[in-house]
């Protein structure tokens, strides 16, 4: 089956230079649609996608940044790559069509070969684009068949297995009631790892989606607090509800900081317990902490299969690792989550596989809000 041609968009309102272009691009293997403006254009696209569009920027009606700038604006069109052709030459006007994130800006007159070039380059690059985006889409597929089914169906399978059996036991027998008690047990933590799973979702969704704008008010404390003393209490924590106490080792410097408690909690919280996750039985798990002028540097390290650079480099939202071979408890928003929140605090956190293996995750905690930082 016959390649679909990429389809040109011109934007030029002098009638010569309109044909010519539409003519040389029909030649070189384009499909071509041609309009007298940019509200012509404007007229068209509602009908057409176009694969690129090549705009004139001194127009009567609408000049090329005005037309660039409504594209903008719009869903759609905003993402349909765009290279300015004009006979305005000099650093200031090659700025200004760049600056409104145009791909290229060509300069008349030009020859065709060189008119080509760009366009072949500019429509290669938003097909690797395009294919970057359908891999994380199938990964992304992949992923959510293969943990969310397991992650919901459970816990819920064990609340409601439990509820139904508990209707049927006899309170008045001790052993029924021993066995009531142990099962309500059971309910309860199946019951706290839904609540986390909705946690970690709900802060995702509130965190990923350039939605830092809604939960500024969040950021900071009004007062100062002890880092020392606050990841000290969540590294027990954890470890105590992974009944790993004695496989933890901790030092940490004193240090204070105004980021947002919840937010600090969350991010320690999540580390530390992929670093018990993922460790073999009884390895030790060391947690180290340090201030410096602008930052608390903290170093937790593991003692698991640590991970490839290819994996660190693509750590996101419902990414779990090596899920098929080995099951692991959690949708992979942990790690992805803690990026994102030490991105809205100002903070940074980067990963470094040993050579025989464990992981070293190293986070720094601004001393202050950067809230200059928020995206």
């Amino acid at each position: 089956m016959a390649l679909k041609k990429p389809l040109i968009m011109i934007v030029e309102d002098e009638d010569q230079i309109r044909r010519k272009l539409e003519e040389a691009l029909v030649v070189c293997g384009y499909q071509a649609i041609a309009a007298n403006g940019a509200a012509e254009a404007l007229q068209l696209l509602p009908d057409i996608q176009p694969d690129l569009i090549l705009s004139d920027v001194k127009m009567p009606d609408m000049t090329g940044l005005e037309f660039k700038s409504h594209l903008d604006e719009h869903t759609d069109w905003g993402t349909i790559p765009f290279v300015f052709v004009s006979a305005l030459t000099g650093p200031h006007n090659i700025r200004n069509g760049m600056e409104l994130a145009a791909d290229d800006y060509i300069t008349k007159p030009f020859k065709l070969s060189e008119l080509v070039g760009v366009i072949n380059k500019r429509l290669e690059k938003e097909r690797k684009k395009k294919a970057k985006y359908e891999r994380s889409m199938a990964q992304l597929t992949e992923s959510l068949q293969l943990i969310f089914p397991h992650e919901l169906s459970t816990p819920v399978t064990v609340i409601y297995g439990m509820a139904e059996f508990l209707q049927t036991l006899d309170l008045e027998n001790s052993k029924d009631r021993l066995l009531t008690h142990k099962m309500l047990e059971s309910i309860a933590v199946s019951a706290i790892r839904l609540k986390d799973l909705s946690d970690k979702f709900n802060l995702a969704v509130r965190t990923s989606l350039n939605n830092g704008s809604s939960i500024q008010s969040e950021m900071a404390e009004e007062i100062p607090y002890e880092l020392q003393s606050l990841i000290e209490l969540v590294c027990r924590q954890v470890s105590r509800k992974m009944n790993a106490r004695d496989r933890i080792k901790i030092e940490l410097e004193p240090g204070r900081s105004t980021s947002n408690k919840v937010f600090v909690e969350r991010i320690v919280e999540e580390v530390v317990k992929n670093a018990f996750q993922y460790s073999e039985n009884n390895a030790l798990i060391t947690v180290k902490g340090k201030s410096n002028q602008e930052y608390y540097e903290l170093d937790i390290k593991d003692c698991g299969p640590g991970m490839t650079p290819d994996q660190i480099a693509s750590i996101g939202l419902f990414r779990q690792f090596d899920r098929k071979r080995a099951e692991q408890q959690g949708i992979g928003l942990g790690l992805a989550v803690s990026k994102r929140l030490l991105e809205l605090i100002g903070g940074e956190i980067s990963f470094t596989s040993g050579e025989t293996g464990g992981l070293l995750v190293s986070i720094q905690f601004p001393l202050s809000l950067l809230i200059e930082n928020v995206v």
